[in-house]
């Protein structure tokens, strides 16, 4: 499969939205929105353009979106390249600190059928704390680069979760989180295009 013309025009038609929206605070969740959609878009279409198991119970057509988040543009791009991109590292400690500091809380169930998920509860029964599943693959030192790079983008998935279900508050802290969970998404965005081979506009006659 290649990646067609009409599905390159909907990045680009997407991403001039993007680049549409101002900065001010009070836009930030316009912004990540729109951010993700093109992401969602791109790591859907990185499962049928590499042949990641589309239809498969890997990566099945309906569901599995949060392991498609978290797995594709690692597979697509290397948790790597994605790490040693600049600004990549700064804005995942900004999530972090604003997490650890209690700004925000970014709740991640675990998966019930996850086996390490049902060995980490506590006696009452109860879910471990749902913000250590992410956390800690982000601050635990002896952590891969893959198991970082998973880590924040669980954080940014979860963050997603929360931004189109939860409750829209138009407030200056929002800035906080969506405002570095956003540049992230960006670059991830500009990196998963180009190597999926999408042209810029120039290239493509629109």
């Amino acid at each position: 499969m290649t990646f067609q013309l009409t599905e390159q025009k909907f990045y680009h038609r997407w991403n001039d939205k993007l680049k549409s929206i101002s900065q001010s605070e009070y836009e930030y969740i316009d912004k990540f929105i729109t951010a993700y959609i093109i992401h969602n878009f791109l790591y859907n279409l990185a499962v049928d353009l590499k042949e990641y198991g589309r239809g498969k119970d890997q990566y099945p057509v309906v569901g599995a979106d949060r392991k498609k988040a978290t797995e594709i543009p690692i597979k697509l791009l290397t948790a790597e390249k994605i790490v040693n991109t600049q600004g990549i590292r700064e804005n995942v400690e900004k999530i972090r600190k604003t997490v650890r500091d209690g700004h925000f809380y970014i709740f991640r169930v675990p998966d019930p059928n996850d086996e390490k998920a049902k060995d980490e509860k506590v006696k009452d029964k109860e879910p471990i704390n749902k913000e250590k599943i992410w956390l800690e693959k982000i601050e635990n030192k002896n952590s891969s680069l893959e198991e970082y790079t998973q880590g924040f983008l669980d954080a940014i998935y979860q963050i997603r979760c929360n931004t189109f279900h939860g409750q829209k508050d138009l407030n200056s802290k929002q800035e906080i989180i969506l405002k570095p969970a956003t540049e992230i998404i960006i670059k991830i965005n500009e990196m998963m295009y180009k190597e999926l081979g999408g042209k810029e506009k120039e290239e493509l006659g629109i």
